[in-house]
């Protein structure tokens, strides 16, 4: 999207279409088609070059005009537009930026755009992405996966755009010579397509400050193969699907103004990875899915996919940088500058079942393969170096074990280029003479905390957790599923698959289960352990559980939880809340005229809050019980309001707004 200064996102979240095996042969076994396509259309708006007044021309940004990339190269694919209502020029337009695609991209399969020319509004040039997602195991754009697949797998619309026919300043030539007052046409197409060919995340910042990412189908989260790609820092850092989600941390990292995409083409292209728009306050439709516009701006030739078009400004050409990234999600393009040749990465997630004398050791494919097949792999224990290999199977046997002995294994990958690194350590396995393990492991019943430093909405942030389950076979992941009242079964996504943990938002209206099961090393699949019917109550300021001691002054407050609270700043003066559960919270108001309070747990002093802030902050949750859940029980919690405050505070005033409990 190109806006001024910021995206507004188009939001569908639509309803499973079909689910359907490819045709023996092609490369990928299975696709779940949903349309239209979740958090992936956008609204474009003009931006004016900063400082034009007058005649005043700002120096024009020309990159690759439509005949210099069109006609020296022949169509590698076919993009087949269906036009409602445009004039003659803008088709024109809009097919030159098609023109451009189809020698950029390589496809077997017709690629199909629904464009309408319509009103949209002041200001808006128009809205386009993927008509569908299809997934097979990772959520891709149609286009894209019909390319990779060269299947025909939906026989609908892969794009659609709409572009405004009321916008004022278009330039709707097709020879890069807008006036310096006009919007060219033919780049915004450009860039509008781009996206609907797959250039897009599906991470977002949710209203109650959470990140999260994937887009949900069915009971299922699926992360795009964009977002595989996405990175934490210009270098090292952590990928950032690895960030819990939904979190505020994850949401941290992505309005932290560092977020990068890498893979070996853009390494390639770059030397580097390339950063991504990422502003400190999250902007739906344009955060994470464009290129930083401060590092590639209009003349740099990479500025296609930055968040803003100029007036004046022609984009005719993807650039390099724009093609490596479509390399690395899976695209074939037509000027492809393959990355030398590397050694493999680690093989993934290595698992091993015990044997007599012997184990079983599985794992998955690296995710970089380096640019090269896969030529064998490596299985060494620890202790006694035993191996096993094999030519591409992802499993073998370890034999020459000693039974009642504790190993380890890790495997390594190779291909033409050389060996990678060894991957991370399985659980421990031990060989025995026994029977092989048939037997799967159990869970222990999963627990909840309410997480702090949150904002208490519709949902609440809870902290999930359970113990870690022991088998002879060790455990190769656990699953974790939510259900509200009669609503299906959720699974919810674990970091890694071996986490016992997770933070999951939960309304605090529902009633819910929660129920985790394990998988061990031997493939033994356990049976689920569930929570009893519970919910997260909200007691209310006015609550006959909560039982004050002194004036505690009802005040109408807007935003509070209730649209009241109750305040005090005089110390002496308390507020009982008595409740039964295992966890609990306190929320609150932070405000300059805050003072500080001493919470009291059972009868002992827990925390001492101080809720002076700056500004004011409604329906805070200034205090939880941990992540340690409390004894089953009757428990109270306490207010003693101390009549003292921050040196920057201008009051003592404590509001009691309301407390959480579970169940």
């Amino acid at each position: 999207m190109l806006r001024k200064p910021a995206v507004v996102a188009v939001l569908v979240f639509a309803a499973l279409l079909t689910v359907s095996s490819v045709a023996q042969g092609h490369a990928l076994p299975q696709v779940t088609v949903m349309g239209p396509s979740p958090e992936a259309t956008e609204v474009v708006v003009a931006r004016s070059t900063p400082g034009q007044t007058g005649s005043f021309l700002a120096p024009r940004y020309v990159h690759a005009g439509t005949q210099s990339v069109t006609s020296a190269s022949a169509p590698t694919a076919t993009i087949q537009v269906t036009y409602h209502n445009f004039p003659a020029n803008a088709k024109a337009a809009f097919q030159a930026a098609v023109n451009i695609w189809q020698t950029m991209v390589v496809s077997s399969q017709v690629i199909h755009v629904n464009a309408s020319w319509s009103s949209l509004g002041s200001g808006i040039l128009g809205d386009a992405g993927p008509a569908l997602i299809a997934v097979n195991g990772v959520a891709y754009p149609a286009a894209l996966y019909e390319a990779m697949c060269s299947c025909n797998q939906y026989q609908g619309n892969e794009i659609t755009a709409t572009m405004n026919s009321s916008f004022g300043n278009w330039y709707l030539g097709t020879d890069g010579n807008p006036p310096m007052s006009k919007y060219d046409f033919e780049s915004v197409v450009l860039h509008e397509l781009g996206h609907g060919l797959g250039f897009l995340s599906s991470f977002k910042v949710n209203g109650n400050g959470q990140g999260k990412v994937g887009f949900n189908i069915g009971s299922n989260v699926y992360q795009s193969a964009f977002d595989q790609h996405e990175w934490s820092a210009a270098t090292g850092g952590s990928k950032l699907v690895s960030f819990a989600s939904p979190s505020t941390s994850l949401a941290n990292q992505l309005t932290d103004g560092s977020v990068y995409f890498d893979g070996p083409n853009v390494q390639n292209v770059l030397g580097q990875r390339a950063r991504l728009y990422a502003p400190s306050n999250w902007i739906e439709g344009s955060s994470n899915s464009h290129l930083d516009e401060g590092t590639y701006g209009p003349s740099s030739g990479n500025a296609l996919m930055t968040p803003a078009l100029f007036n004046g400004e022609v984009e005719h050409d993807p650039g390099p940088l724009m093609l490596a990234m479509f390399r690395d999600i899976g695209w074939a393009t037509a000027n492809e500058m393959p990355p030398a040749p590397s050694a493999p990465g680690a093989p993934r997630n290595v698992t091993g079942s015990p044997g007599n004398g012997s184990a079983n050791v599985s794992w998955q494919p690296p995710t970089a393969t380096g640019g090269s097949q896969i030529t064998g792999y490596a299985v060494t224990s620890d202790p006694d170096a035993r191996t096993c290999t094999t030519t591409g199977a992802t499993s073998c046997t370890v034999a020459g074990l000693t039974n009642g002995t504790a190993y380890t294994f890790t495997v390594t990958a190779t291909n033409s280029v050389g060996t990678g690194p060894a991957s991370q350590p399985s659980s421990p396995v031990t060989p025995t003479d026994q029977p092989p393990d048939t037997t799967p492991a159990s869970v222990k019943m999963p627990t909840l905390s309410i997480a702090a430093n949150q904002r208490l909405g519709g949902t609440a942030i809870v902290h999930v957790s359970w113990p870690k389950a022991s088998d002879p076979s060790g455990i190769s992941g656990y699953d974790l599923q939510v259900k509200r009242g009669r609503h299906a079964w959720t699974s919810v996504v674990l970091a890694s698959p071996t986490d016992t943990s997770v933070d999951v938002a939960l309304r605090h209206r529902g009633r819910y289960h929660l129920r985790v099961r394990a998988t061990d090393g031997a493939g033994n699949v356990g049976a689920w352990t569930k929570t009893p019917t519970s919910r997260l109550r909200v007691r209310q300021e006015r609550s006959a559980r909560i039982n004050y001691s002194g004036n505690w002054r009802l005040h109408a407050l807007h935003g509070a939880a209730g649209g009241h609270v109750r305040s005090t700043g005089a110390a002496g003066r308390t507020a009982t809340f008595t409740f039964s559960g295992t966890a609990a919270a306190f929320v609150s108001t932070l405000g300059p005229n805050r003072g500080i309070v001493d919470l009291w747990l059972d009868g002992s002093l827990v925390a001492t809050i101080d809720l002076y802030a700056p500004s004011v902050s409604t329906r805070a949750i200034v205090w939880t019980s941990g992540n340690t859940a409390l004894p089953a029980g009757t428990h109270t919690i306490q207010l003693r309001p101390t009549g003292t405050q921050n040196s920057s505070a201008t009051n003592s005033r404590i509001d009691l707004d309301a407390f959480l409990a579970w169940p």
